[in-house]
C-alpha cells in the first residue's frame, strides 16, 4: 500500500482540483452566503490538512490495517456473505458497498460528537466560513478511525478493491458537495438525501444543531435513528465555528491532546 501511496495521491490531487474548480463556480453561481468570502483566512489551514494530514493517515492506515485486513479476508465466519458479493454485478456491488460505506461514516459520524472523542472532531467544526474546501479540515486522529470505519467492513464482506476504492470516493466527492457554499435544498427529498443548505446547519455554532444530522448521503439513517433535523433556513453568516478555537494548523494539531488529557483529569471539557 505504501508503495502506491504516491502515484494514489496523485491521482487524487487531480481529482480534487477539478472537483475544487466544479464548487467554486458552483458556489459562484447558486451561493447560500453570496458575502462569504471566496479567499479566506482558514483556506491554507484547510490545505495542509488536505495534504500533510492525509499522507499522514494514508501511510498510518498502510501499516497498521495491512496485517488486520488480511485476516479478515480469510476469515471463514464470512465466507458465505463474500460469496454472494463476490458475484454480484460491478454496479450492484458499487451501490451496496457505497449504503455500507455511508452507514458506517454514520455510525464514526456519531462516535466523534461523543465526549472523549469530540476535541479531535472539534477541528472539523473550527471553520468559521464553510464551503468545500473545509471538507478537509480533519485532525489525523479522525482520519485514521475513518480508514477504520470504512475499509474493515468492506474488507471482511468481499467487496472487490475497485469497488471498494469507488465507493469511498463517491461519499468523499459528496462530502465535499455537501460542505459547499451553495443554496441547494431538496425539500421533502431531505429526509432520504443530504443536500448542502441540511449539512450547513449541522455546522451551525448554536448547540441546537450539533448534535444532529450526521449522514453523508442519505439522511435516510439520521431519520431511522433518530436524529434528523430540517432546517427552514439557512444559518445566516458568522454562526459556524467552535468558539475560542485555534485558527493556525499546527495549534489544532496539539489542541485535541490537550483536552483529551483535561477530560481524563477531569476538568471538564475544553
Amino acid at each position: 500500500m505504501l508503495r502506491d501511496l504516491p502515484h494514489t495521491l496523485l491521482v487524487l490531487t487531480g481529482l480534487d482540483v477539478c472537483t475544487g474548480l466544479v464548487c467554486m463556480q458552483a458556489e459562484r453561481l447558486f451561493p447560500s452566503i453570496p458575502e462569504q468570502r471566496r479567499l479566506r483566512p482558514g483556506m491554507l489551514v484547510d490545505l495542509a490538512y488536505s495534504y500533510l494530514a492525509a499522507l499522514f493517515a494514508a501511510a498510518t492506515a498502510a501499516v497498521g490495517f495491512d496485517a488486520l485486513l488480511d485476516r479478515l479476508g480469510a476469515s471463514a465466519s464470512l465466507a458465505s456473505v463474500r460469496a454472494h458479493v463476490g458475484v454480484m454485478p460491478f454496479f450492484a456491488s458499487l451501490l451496496v458497498a457505497t449504503v455500507v460505506t455511508d452507514f458506517a461514516g454514520y455510525w464514526k459520524h456519531r462516535f466523534m460528537h461523543t465526549r472523549p472523542l469530540w476535541p479531535f472532531h472539534a477541528v472539523h467544526h473550527s471553520s468559521e466560513e464553510v464551503d468545500w474546501l473545509s471538507n478537509e479540515r480533519f485532525h489525523p486522529v479522525e482520519m485514521f478511525l475513518t480508514h477504520a470505519f470504512f475499509f474493515v467492513p468492506l474488507v471482511a464482506l468481499g467487496f472487490p478493491g475497485r469497488v471498494i476504492v469507488w465507493a469511498t470516493q463517491i461519499r468523499r466527492f459528496h462530502s465535499i458537495y455537501e460542505h459547499t457554499n451553495m443554496r441547494i435544498d431538496y425539500g421533502p427529498v431531505h429526509r432520504f438525501f443530504v443536500s448542502p443548505m441540511l449539512h450547513r446547519w449541522h455546522h451551525s455554532s448554536d448547540a441546537a444543531w450539533i448534535d444532529t444530522n450526521y449522514a453523508n448521503i442519505f439522511a435516510l439513517f439520521d431519520w431511522m435513528f433518530g436524529t434528523l433535523k430540517l432546517p427552514t433556513a439557512a444559518p445566516p453568516a458568522g454562526t459556524f465555528g467552535v468558539p475560542g478555537y485555534p485558527r493556525d494548523f499546527w495549534h489544532q494539531l496539539w489542541r485535541p491532546f490537550r483536552d483529551g488529557v483535561q477530560l481524563l483529569r477531569g476538568d471538564g471539557a475544553a
